[in-house]
């Protein structure tokens, strides 16, 4: 029995080494055969590659509106046939990341991106199969970062869509056709994002004409629909009860200058406040977001209460100036009064003190002689330019008659 498993375990190592040599002379013989060139393309006086593309986003990154750009880190895996590369082994052969650079790869790129790295920890991300019939994969981990033309008119309601664009940066159409894998070649691992959600993932292909020719371009779309709870929390709720503790003001006495002033200049300063933080979050567009909407009516209710105050003090203000002006003229015209009446009083009361009260040439029983009414002369001015003073008053300054029996 241990004659049979001594056996066995020698054959299976006799196997193993036999294998590893085979694996080792075909690649060997597959990479430095003087028909093989990792300077020409596969099919080079032939029709054009067919490269299979098959993309698998890991997860997404951060989406900057005031860069323009959105992050993302994908498995990206490109695959195509070379004849030269065919074998005789039952297994296809599998190569770490760093083996690559000795064959021919496509020289894919994105066109909208603005930085991208490969994965190193702890090794290369990345692996080379080639099957038995020539088949090769190419299937590689890297963060990518790209432009993203976002629109927003409707921010923060906004729903942006950003497109990675695949395609061969020297060979055109008639050197290198790529294709999607199948329908649902774009598959995402997690949606999870702070601020988005991603609404729907498609695929696309399109023909663009350049000078130098037309290329094949894989378009992958991402369309991400805005959460609306932060900016409910941080500007929405505070800006309305901003505005709402403006209009507190209405019941706050007019005579109350000092708080309903610091109130309205406090409530100015935090609108402004909230539009000046809200700058430095989104790009300097030249055109009007929704939320700037927003804000420029906040700010115009709570400046209308500053300024509403303001009309309700000029206008006390005036009224305050009138009612002092009636009250002086009043007083005046009562001063008037009293002067005319004590002159009228004046003049008609009797000399006693000069005119005897009786005459030598009379009886000492006779009165002294009268003054006919005309003889007074009295100021003529109207009953309506002033105000009588009461009837008791004017009894008072009337002369009692002096009897003179």
């Amino acid at each position: 029995m241990s004659a049979i498993f001594f056996l066995s375990s020698r054959a299976s190592k006799d196997f193993g080494r036999r294998s590893y040599e085979n694996t080792t002379k075909v690649l060997d013989s597959l990479s430095k055969t003087p028909k093989y060139d990792k300077r020409i393309r596969p099919y080079h006086e032939g029709p054009p590659l067919n490269i299979s593309v098959y993309m698998t986003v890991v997860s997404f990154g951060a989406i900057k509106e005031i860069n323009m750009e959105y992050t993302l880190d994908i498995f990206f895996k490109q695959a195509w046939n070379d004849p030269r590369l065919r074998h005789d082994l039952k297994k296809p052969i599998l190569l770490s990341g760093s083996e690559k650079v000795k064959f021919w790869l496509p020289d894919t790129f994105f066109l909208n991106v603005k930085t991208a790295k490969f994965h190193h920890v702890p090794a290369a991300n990345s692996r080379v199969v080639i099957k038995p019939n020539g088949d090769i994969e190419l299937s590689e981990r890297l963060t990518v970062s790209a432009s993203c033309r976002m629109n927003l008119r409707e921010y923060p309601l906004d729903t942006q869509t950003c497109v990675l664009e695949i395609l061969s940066y020297s060979y055109d159409i008639n050197d290198m056709d790529y294709h999607w894998d199948d329908e649902n070649a774009v598959i995402i691992l997690d949606d999870e994002m702070s601020e988005f959600e991603l609404a729907n993932a498609q695929s696309e292909r399109k023909l663009v004409k350049y000078v130098i020719g037309t290329y094949t371009h894989l378009v992958a779309k991402f369309v991400f629909k805005r959460r609306l709870a932060y900016s409910f929390i941080q500007i929405y709720s505070p800006t309305f009860l901003i505005v709402v503790l403006s209009w507190l003001s209405f019941w706050i006495s007019k005579d109350a200058v000092p708080a309903r002033i610091a109130l309205g200049i406090t409530t100015v300063l935090t609108i402004v406040t909230l539009m000046g933080s809200l700058r430095n979050s989104v790009p300097k567009v030249s055109y009007i977001k929704a939320i700037d909407s927003y804000l420029i009516v906040s700010f115009i209710f709570v400046f209308g209460v500053l300024l509403e105050y303001v009309a309700v003090l000029m206008h006390s203000e005036r009224k305050r100036m009138k009612a002092r002006k009636k009250q002086n003229s009043s007083s005046k015209d009562y001063a008037l009064a009293e002067m005319e009446i004590e002159n009228f009083s004046a003049n008609a009361a009797p000399n006693h003190t000069n005119t005897p009260l009786v005459s030598r040439s009379r009886s000492a029983h006779s009165l002294p002689p009268q003054r006919s009414p005309s003889s007074y002369s009295l100021p003529v001015r109207p009953v309506s330019s002033y105000s009588l003073p009461p009837k008791s008053v004017l009894r008072s300054s009337y002369p009692r008659q002096v009897s003179t029996e």
